[in-house]
Formats: C-alpha cells, sequence, structure tokens
C-alpha cells in the first residue's frame, strides 16, 4: 500500500511535495498512473496532465538511467510546482527486476523568475541524487520527511 503525503519544504516556496512508497511489482506506466491519479482527484493538476505525460513518454523515455526516471510536463491549472516522487522497493520495477525512483514533475505553464529559479534548484538537487545511486537514496530517503531533509541538505551544498 502506497503512503502519500503532501509538504512543503522550507525554503522552497513555490513547490508542493508527494512522497509514496511501492513495494508491489508493476510496470514503470502503472506507476506513473499511481503518482499521477491524486494529483488530478486532489486538484493539483489539470485533467489533460496524465495524457500529456504519457505521450512525452511514448515520444521518449524520461529514464535517466534504469533506476531513476524524471518525468516532467507542464501543469495548466496552478502556478506552483508539483513534485510527486514514487520509490519502487523490494525490486518492483517490472521492466528492470530492480528498485527506482520516479521524480514526477508537474511544471507551471507560466512561472514567475522566482519559481522558474526554485525549479532549475530542484532538478540540480535531483541530479545530485541520482548521481548517489538507487541504494544509497534508498537508505537515506525511506520516508518524506528523510527525503525532504536530504534535499535541503543537498541545496545547502549546492549554495556552499
Amino acid at each position: 500500500m502506497a503512503k502519500s503525503k503532501k509538504k512543503r519544504l522550507v525554503g522552497v516556496h513555490s513547490t508542493v511535495f508527494f512522497y509514496q512508497i511501492w513495494k508491489e511489482k508493476k510496470t514503470y506506466q502503472e506507476y506513473l498512473n499511481k503518482l499521477v491519479a491524486p494529483l488530478i482527484r486532489g486538484y493539483y493538476v489539470d485533467e489533460e496532465f496524465e495524457k500529456r505525460i504519457l505521450k512525452r513518454e511514448s515520444q521518449q523515455s524520461t529514464f535517466v538511467n534504469k533506476e531513476f526516471a524524471f518525468p516532467h510536463t507542464t501543469n495548466q491549472l496552478s502556478q506552483h510546482i508539483v513534485l510527486s516522487v514514487g520509490l519502487i522497493t523490494d525490486q518492483g520495477l517490472a521492466e528492470t527486476g530492480g528498485n527506482g525512483v520516479i521524480f514526477l514533475f508537474a511544471i507551471p505553464e507560466e512561472m514567475t523568475a522566482e519559481v522558474e529559479n526554485e525549479l532549475f534548484e530542484l532538478y540540480d538537487i535531483l541530479f545530485e541524487l541520482i548521481k548517489m545511486g538507487i541504494d544509497e537514496f534508498i537508505e537515506l530517503a525511506p520516508t518524506q520527511e528523510s527525503f525532504l531533509k536530504l534535499i535541503k541538505s543537498k541545496g545547502e551544498r549546492l549554495h556552499e
């Protein structure tokens, strides 16, 4: 059973975070659907968001490597960035038989300079997390709270 929570990170003012943990074996597309459904139900993204994500994935996979995926498209409903993270454990990613992380971004169609800067900073942080590898990610971010601490820590290091 997936746990899903919404949270704002201190210092990140324009982003809404969700974090889900899955232990069952599913396909990447099934996991995408599980990430998107609560966002639509909660009115965090527009109803066409899922179609745009799936269309984009059909044109080009957003897997950075076999463990991390970075699907993203515009969101016509909100001026906030929405980041929904899915942590797949127990070798639950059907395509690879391994663990994985999906960083699903809903990006405002129109952004202020502040929101755009925040988006670029989040991208930098997430690419730092991807460099860690899946095993270290699972060890350091097994919960939403630990994930938020980790990205805050990575963000602070980027500003040193």
